[in-house]
């Protein structure tokens, strides 16, 4: 399985990372800091593979989530690919966006565990107990 942060904040990324490799060690997770090297790296085809799930956040700069997540709907390659907006936002008006866009909005996790839980979640269905 191959996952993709794009995430501004640094920390933010590694523990999304770190987060990653407790639930399952074999998850490949490819990085980006913000919209634009996210589209570089998806148009790579030194990668080969694309993601099974992409991670957005919303605030970033150069290239913010909404105007990426407009962007892969758009593409034909990238499309099918499921989209997780990742935001302390609480703004319902953002949040329609969002779901209009065909991505899930996902409240960040301050805590570890609960961002583990979360991911779990995600990835691994079948242990769905994240509240």
């Amino acid at each position: 399985m191959i996952l993709l942060n794009v995430d501004d904040d640094a920390e933010d990324r590694e523990i999304f990372v770190a987060a990653i490799q407790e639930i399952d060690s074999s998850i490949k997770c490819l990085v980006a800091s913000d919209g634009i090297e996210a589209q570089l790296l998806l148009a790579d085809e030194i990668t080969n593979s694309e993601p099974d799930y992409i991670f957005l956040d919303i605030n970033m700069p150069k290239m913010d989530g909404i105007t990426l997540l407009t962007a892969l709907k758009k593409n034909k390659r990238l499309n099918r690919i499921p989209v997780y907006m990742l935001s302390t936002t609480g703004n319902e008006n953002e949040i329609a966006s969002i779901n209009a866009l065909g991505a899930k909005y996902i409240q960040k996790q301050s805590e570890f565990k609960k961002i583990v839980t979360m991911l779990s979640s995600i990835l691994l269905p079948q242990h769905n107990n994240f509240t």
